[in-house]
């Protein structure tokens, strides 16, 4: 029970600090980096930490464990008009060499190829902006 407790009190500091590295896209608050070493399911917990937080935005994890990256997409429902949690991730995997896909406001992906990762990473931003653009 502590453990969890620790674990859910790192995730709350974590998530504060990452708020503060969200880039506003089109009005809309985009989180897009790299938590390793996390299990699925804690990704997870920090995505929806996140989510919560920021109220309303998008926000993409990825965690490299034993080799493999997992992919996170969310997007909160007052924008999954404008943009899909699933369409990201597709398109993030596609970049890493994995696959992904999901509904509009949940997604999950994975690659084995980690040295694509941050690129990856790096290019939520475009994406969700020519989404976004395209849908104007």
């Amino acid at each position: 029970r502590e453990a969890e407790r620790l674990k859910g009190r790192a995730a709350s500091e974590s998530s504060a600090a990452l708020i503060e590295k969200a880039r506003d896209i089109d009005g809309m608050k985009v989180i897009s980096c790299r938590v390793d070493d996390l299990e699925k399911k804690d990704v997870r917990i920090l995505a929806d930490n996140l989510k919560d937080k920021l109220g309303s935005g998008v926000i993409v994890l990825a965690s490299v464990r034993n080799g493999e990256a997992a992919f996170l997409s969310m997007v909160t429902k007052d924008l999954t008009k404008k943009i899909k949690a699933g369409e990201i991730l597709k398109k993030v995997a596609e970049i890493a060499g994995g696959r992904g896909g999901g509904k509009p406001e949940m997604a999950e992906g994975g690659t084995k190829d980690i040295a694509k990762l941050d690129k990856a990473l790096e290019a939520v931003y475009d994406i969700i902006k020519k989404a976004v653009n395209s849908r104007q």
